[in-house]
């Protein structure tokens, strides 16, 4: 009985202390808003399986090199680039949403966000730093994303807040 008891509580409270070992603090260290004339052709505005598992429509910028910290280029890519969903079968997406040749080019809001995000490990008294960037923006009435994420660091424990 008494055994029987005890697997009771360990199974019942196992899953809340694995809970509680791991947490995550995010905090925005920067949110700046950039506005940049780009260009969109069969060149820039593509459907491409680089860096994705299956074929997203996408728009290379240029010049979100000046304005990031991480790369946000995928490989095989001419620029790095932001991207908006899957493409046609899978998808709905296409360049023929984007691209209209009687206007070549477009002037765009991209928001970049950057973030720190702490993950504290309560048990082994660690404390691992990521920065993560976001990138927004909106072309033609179509909402394009693209994020990237790099490991920085450990930090002392107590400094985990």
């Amino acid at each position: 009985m008494k055994l029987a008891a005890l697997l009771l509580i360990l199974l019942t409270t196992g899953p809340l202390m694995a809970q509680d070992r791991f947490e995550s603090l995010e905090k925005v260290l920067s949110e700046r808003v950039h506005h940049f004339n780009i260009e969109l052709n069969a060149t820039t505005v593509l459907c491409s399986q680089a860096g994705y598992s299956a074929s997203f429509l996408k728009i290379l910028i240029p010049q979100l090199a000046d304005v990031t910290f991480l790369d946000h280029r995928n490989f095989g890519a001419e620029a790095p680039c932001v991207a908006a969903g899957e493409c046609a079968p899978i998808g709905d997406r296409t360049p023929g949403e984007i691209i209209d040749l009687l206007k070549p080019t477009e002037t765009v809001e991209v928001k970049v966000v950057a973030t720190r995000v702490l993950t504290k490990d309560n048990q082994e008294k660690k404390c691992n730093v990521t920065l993560k960037e976001e990138i927004f923006t909106n072309v033609r009435g179509v909402p394009f994303y693209h994020i990237k994420s790099a490991s920085l660091n450990q930090r002392n424990f107590e400094d985990c807040r």
